[in-house]
């Protein structure tokens, strides 16, 4: 029996603990706030608010080993796993991480911290 390469299967397990974890900051905010809306279906997750209109769209990419992300504040930006710190680092300006865009455009709160835990690893 043929098994996939280790780091692909880990880095979609990443991508998607990732994402979920992304989401259960999205209903924390749906708590705080009447106007947002977050869903999360076949690896994409949107967030919502009704009031602006405006819309967050973040995606994994299998083939790529990245996490997408739309922004109506800091537009297109793609995301790469840093194996040494376990963070979420934009392409091109690797000081950037995905949570810090969250928590600065959607004031977006995480449990723990926004490293990729242990428990995401397994």
């Amino acid at each position: 029996m043929k098994r996939a390469p280790v780091s692909r299967v880990s880095a979609r397990d990443r991508r998607a603990f990732r994402l979920e974890a992304i989401l259960n900051g999205a209903i924390s905010l749906e708590d705080r706030h009447d106007d947002v809306e977050s869903e999360l279906a076949a690896g994409v997750l949107t967030i919502k608010f009704e009031s602006s209109n405006r819309a967050w769209v973040i995606n994994k990419q299998t083939p790529n080993r990245q996490i997408w992300f739309s922004s109506p504040i800091s537009g297109p930006c793609r995301f790469e796993l840093d194996e040494k710190d376990h963070l979420w680092r934009h392409t091109r300006d690797p000081t950037l991480s995905l949570d810090d865009i969250l928590r600065r455009e959607l004031g977006l709160e995480f449990r723990g911290a926004s490293k990729t835990s242990s428990s995401e690893e397994t």
